[in-house]
């Protein structure tokens, strides 16, 4: 906890911090702390543990970082945003006919007669026109019957039916029927990608709140793989690599 400018012999937790390894990382300790007021030195006295000391050092010396230094808070707007455009954009998806999700288009034909007329050889003949057709169908009754289906004997309501038609191509109803199931199949892909995006959140909220002990058990298990070093005999051998090296008194250095 020392502050900068101070010096080792003038620090007021000289001895404390000399047997302070002795105490558990939780356990609480009283230190003195040197405050410059205007140019002044002042002591006053705090509560902390060894694990809470190491924080708070870390947090000042050691350049911690922020999430504006990993650009999550921008990441963060930039998902609100989009969320925001893409409420404004379903909107104007389901303003109109969306199908259903078992609903298809079919087109069909229809062959009609026509004008009479004599051939080459004199022999009378009738054209057949070919007419073509679009509907929706289902696979199960859930269209609303039109308003002059007639009604069954014994019910009091008209049945839902499988299929609506939609009259010939050019037909706005073909026209919309099959926008609305462009539109249904816009809407299953993008409630895809919500799928993926609110897996990739859960994953992410899971990252920030998985447990770290795994880091301090790699970290004990390092500390129990690394031989202890004979302090003495280094001593010993550095010391007499000093007298071996010491230079004679007739020697000018």
């Amino acid at each position: 906890m020392m502050q900068p400018g101070l010096e080792p012999k003038n620090c007021p937790n000289w001895k404390t911090c000399g047997k302070v390894q002795e105490y558990s990382p939780d356990e609480v300790i009283e230190l003195q702390r040197v405050r410059i007021v205007q140019a002044e030195r002042e002591l006053y006295q705090f509560r902390i543990t060894r694990h809470e000391a190491a924080i708070m050092m870390l947090q000042q010396r050691g350049n911690s970082q922020s999430l504006e230094d990993f650009e999550l808070p921008a990441q963060q707007s930039a998902i609100a945003q989009s969320l925001t455009e893409l409420q404004d954009n379903l909107a104007l998806l389901t303003e109109n006919y969306v199908a259903p999700l078992e609903v298809n288009a079919h087109r069909y034909n229809v062959k009609r007669p026509g004008r009479i007329y004599r051939n080459e050889e004199g022999q009378l003949c009738q054209e057949r026109r070919i007419y073509w057709y679009n509907k929706l169908t289902a696979s199960r009754p859930i269209f609303e019957p039109s308003e002059d289906a007639p009604l069954e004997e014994g019910l009091e309501e008209k049945r839902p039916v499988r299929a609506i038609h939609l009259s010939h191509d050019n037909d706005p109803r073909n026209m919309e029927g099959r926008l609305g199931l462009e539109r249904r199949n816009r809407l299953m892909a993008i409630h895809t990608q919500l799928q993926v995006a609110a897996d990739a959140l859960a994953e992410a909220n899971a990252i920030a709140t998985a447990p770290m002990g795994n880091v301090l058990a790699e970290l004990h298990e390092l500390i129990a793989r690394t031989p202890d070093i004979e302090v003495n005999a280094v001593a010993e051998s550095e010391a007499a690599e000093s007298e071996d090296a010491a230079v004679p008194d007739d020697v000018d250095v």
